[in-house]
């Protein structure tokens, strides 16, 4: 990247774009979509008695939204002007309670915030594209407002996606892009993803990839990292969105399908706009995770990634989504313990902290990340055995939601592998009611061996259960070539 940012000529261009930042998300059907992923990127970290920071605010589109969640808003952007409209949008709103305060600056210095101050950070409207070299001290400034474990999400430009846009959309005469190359540098533009727009007024802007922006939150420590497109499906076709929206029952399917691609990490660089979110994690090393089975022991060292879940240590607010899972007759039916309370689920979540903390360790209690939503759909452990028998014991449990998707089979998995691989294990094992068929599936599709039935070895729910007893062998499980 070049090292061109040039902030007076950013905030020029936006003090003169004035309403035209307003009506931008609003223009047509393809712009309300590309809002409507936004939106959707940011619901799981926004809510009442969350303190968050619109980074870039620009007029308040997000900012307002962000009010309406019940959060306490504090709107940040580099154009006086921008700030102005802002503030006058808000207050027609009737939102100016939720505000807690208008901040004329660049991303790029924020000494007037102090330290771990925001539970989440936006940082949406492609601000970072036309920061270049100064990119990465922005991202750790932002780092360093937001709270341990909060989140940064970020919404920029994408090079492909952009590109993408430009070949498929009618209002771009050929003659004027694809058909001058020497004047849009088109080739330059794909090898170097930087754009010094000449012949208009816009500020020179990096157009990130996929792999920049992963790179860049990964090298700032953030861990549990998400990227996502906006739009994914429907990139670049504003023609045909319009068409769509003007049927009910074809819009809505299109809605749906885009939140279903969305947060596919295979379609990042397919959008116009890439969105990214990484979780604050102070005090890390460059990628934000330790190796597991280190010597040091600390709160936060394990981080497992699948395809679709990210695995992590448990946190001490992770208790209320645990709670909305544990305290469900359902979930917990063929459970020893529950439906809980509020009390017996925040006791429960201090054990595993606990035993998380203990050196030497002898038992792995990991929350299940989906890595689409962020949310947090259930909780598996591992239990290591007595004597150094090298053996571990595999448990789960899963929100009623999570259900008949493969993720109890995708985590199961993942820590079985990480029993084998980083704990050196000979055998893991587990037991299951010999009712509940959804548990042994998912033991089965790890190839784990039926060993036995224990006739009345469980004591649930008032009455004696049988239990099948499954494990593995560790050259059982290379064998299968996972």
């Amino acid at each position: 990247m070049s090292d061109i940012f040039d902030p007076e000529r950013v905030r020029q261009f936006y003090n003169e774009y004035g309403e035209k930042e307003w009506n931008r998300l609003d223009l047509s059907a393809y712009h309300r979509l590309v809002y409507h992923n936004h939106v959707k990127f940011m619901e799981p970290h926004i809510g009442p008695g969350k303190h968050v920071l619109d980074a870039g605010c620009g007029a308040g589109r997000f900012s307002i939204y962000i009010a309406q969640s019940g959060s306490k808003v504090t709107l940040l952007d580099i154009s006086d002007g921008q700030l102005a409209l802002a503030r006058q949008k808000i207050n027609e709103m009737g939102l100016d309670g939720q505000v807690e305060g208008y901040i004329n600056a660049s991303v790029t210095n924020l000494d007037m915030i102090p330290d771990d101050y925001f539970d989440t950070v936006i940082c949406y409207g492609a601000v970072l594209n036309y920061l270049f070299s100064d990119a990465k001290g922005a991202v750790d400034e932002l780092k360093r407002v937001t709270r341990n474990n909060g989140m940064l999400l970020l919404s920029v430009n994408n090079l492909y996606g952009v590109l993408r846009l430009c070949a498929v959309n009618e209002g771009m005469v050929p003659e004027n892009f694809w058909g001058q190359p020497e004047y849009w540098k088109i080739y330059e533009i794909a090898s170097t993803g930087d754009i010094d727009h000449p012949g208009v007024n816009q500020p020179p802007r990096h157009f990130y990839t996929a792999a920049e922006i992963k790179k860049l939150l990964g090298d700032a420590g953030f861990v549990e990292i998400v990227l996502g497109a906006s739009p994914s499906i429907m990139s670049g076709l504003r023609t045909q969105a319009v068409l769509l929206e003007g049927n009910e029952t074809a819009w809505k399917t299109i809605l749906d399908m885009e939140d279903l691609t969305y947060c596919d990490e295979y379609l990042a660089d397919a959008g116009e706009h890439l969105l990214a979110k990484g979780r604050v994690q102070k005090g890390r090393g460059k990628s934000g995770t330790a190796e597991a089975g280190s010597e040091k022991n600390e709160m936060s060292d394990i981080m497992i990634e699948t395809d679709r879940l990210i695995l992590r240590e448990f946190k001490k607010e992770d208790w209320k989504e645990i709670h909305l899972y544990a305290s469900d007759p359902e979930v917990v039916r063929f459970m020893p313990w529950g439906p809980n309370t509020v009390e017996h689920t925040r006791n429960f979540v201090d054990l595993a902290l606990a035993e998380n903390a203990k050196d030497p360790r002898t038992e792995y209690h990991l929350v299940v990340i989906e890595k689409n939503t962020g949310t947090l759909i259930g909780a598996v452990m591992l239990t290591l055995g007595v004597h150094d028998d090298r053996q571990g014991m595999l448990g789960y449990c899963y929100s009623r939601k999570a259900w008949g998707q493969g993720f109890g089979t995708e985590a199961a998995g993942a820590l079985i592998k990480f029993g084998f691989e980083k704990l050196n294990l000979h055998r893991i094992w587990a037991n299951c009611d010999v009712l509940n068929f959804g548990s042994q599936r998912v033991l089965e599709k790890n190839g784990m061996r039926r060993e036995g039935c224990f006739k009345k070895a469980a004591f649930i729910k008032g009455e004696w259960c049988d239990d099948y007893h499954y494990a593995i062998l560790k050259e059982e499980w290379k064998g299968r070539g996972e």
